[in-house]
């Protein structure tokens, strides 16, 4: 992990200033991580995501002009359980006419978790090991069905062999996952239509995985696409390897676990790179703000960024801003991913082309031209 500079403004009249302190970064040369957060308070599986960090998901689509073909996924976590928030536009929204959760991927819309829960984030081979796991969940006949395949599992006497004319693949345990939930909420807006789905996945299901702070696994996620009446899939997107074609039901099955991507736990306040959401949101400071560069008392939900001067380094050096008020001033926040400190050994005249430095212009009228929305918090919808 690199270190990066965080810096934080408070403004009020005339009156600004300036605290600076270090913040970890992801490093330029490692591919961006699914940021699994650790959860802020205690999560209800309702579809509505209001306990929800929602500031660092994983996008993905079919392809660029697919519009409602296209996915964010978050993911969170606390001591008992691994949470899931998927974000989909999907013109047949949630739609799974078939019965049985093992082929679940094949008669319509469908989720999907990969994780490894071993030491061993990346690996050559494409099959799956002990550690490996595949979780697919989507609803059918109105319920959830929470269903995980397993290609090798500790005490294994018969695998079960799933075939076609084409190939077949042996899996050593295929199954519901106990006590894990789901809730999908559907949802339109200007860009089309969709839904939100939250899921509960008990960690006890990944054989007394324990996860911590800093802890890296392997790890991607999918998202079926059904046709208009729900009753067959005709697209399919990874976060970590993109779209596929439609293919028999022991090839979707394979793990492909050398194509997987990884993610990264984070810990209590812990600010991972966030993906730009379009807007700069003004949200109420959620209590009293000490400008000492610390943002442990922010409500970082609505941050805007990471923003780039150059598309190649864009990893390296970026910065992502937050924005708070209250009664008596407003809070400016800057997250800093950079080689060095925030520092400038310009003079007052000439700070601009000495080091670092930091200009905010904001129109107070009603004309304002950019999306600068001073409101009681961001919807979910606003956020991601």
């Amino acid at each position: 992990m690199k270190k990066g500079t965080l810096g934080v403004l408070t403004f009020m009249g005339m009156v600004l200033g300036l605290a600076a302190t270090e913040f970890c970064v992801q490093a330029a040369d490692e591919p961006l991580p699914l940021n699994i957060i650790r959860a802020p308070k205690s999560v209800v599986i309702d579809g509505k995501l209001d306990e929800w960090v929602l500031s660092a998901p994983a996008t993905y689509e079919v392809d660029a002009s697919a519009s409602d073909r296209s996915a964010r996924t978050c993911a969170m976590w606390d001591d008992k359980n691994l949470y899931l928030a998927f974000r989909v536009r999907d013109a047949s929204p949630m739609k799974n006419g078939g019965n049985d959760p093992s082929s679940a991927f094949k008669t319509g819309d469908a989720l999907h978790l990969y994780l490894g829960a071993g030491k061993e984030p990346v690996k050559a081979q494409a099959d799956g090991g002990p550690d490996d796991f595949h979780i697919l969940m989507t609803m059918q006949q109105g319920k959830p069905a929470i269903f995980a395949f397993r290609q090798q599992k500790a005490g294994t006497v018969k695998p079960v062999q799933i075939s076609s004319p084409a190939t077949k693949i042996e899996l050593a345990w295929m199954g519901p996952v106990p006590g894990a939930e789901m809730a999908v909420q559907p949802e339109s807006d200007r860009k089309g239509q969709g839904y939100m789905a939250e899921i509960k996945i008990p960690l006890e299901f990944f054989d007394g995985f324990k996860p911590e702070p800093g802890r890296k696994v392997a790890a991607d996620v999918a998202v079926d696409f059904s046709d208009s009446s729900g009753t067959k899939n005709l697209a399919k997107v990874w976060w970590t390897r993109g779209a596929s074609q439609i293919l028999d039901i022991p090839t979707e099955l394979r793990f492909e676990r050398n194509l997987w991507g990884q993610a990264i736990f984070r810990g209590n306040g812990e600010i991972p790179l966030i993906t730009d959401n379009s807007d700069l949101f003004v949200v109420p400071a959620p209590g009293a703000v000490n400008v000492d560069g610390d943002l442990s008392e922010w409500d970082l939900s609505c941050a805007y960024g990471p923003h780039y001067v150059d598309a190649q380094l864009k990893d390296k050096f970026n910065v992502t801003w937050t924005a708070m008020y209250d009664a008596q001033a407003l809070y400016l926040g800057a997250v800093f991913n950079a080689d060095g400190r925030f520092e400038n050994d310009g003079g007052v005249n000439n700070v601009w082309w000495q080091g670092d430095s930091i200009e905010f212009r904001m129109a107070a009228g009603s004309r304002a031209s950019y999306a600068t929305r001073m409101q009681p918090t961001c919807s979910a919808e606003d956020r991601w």
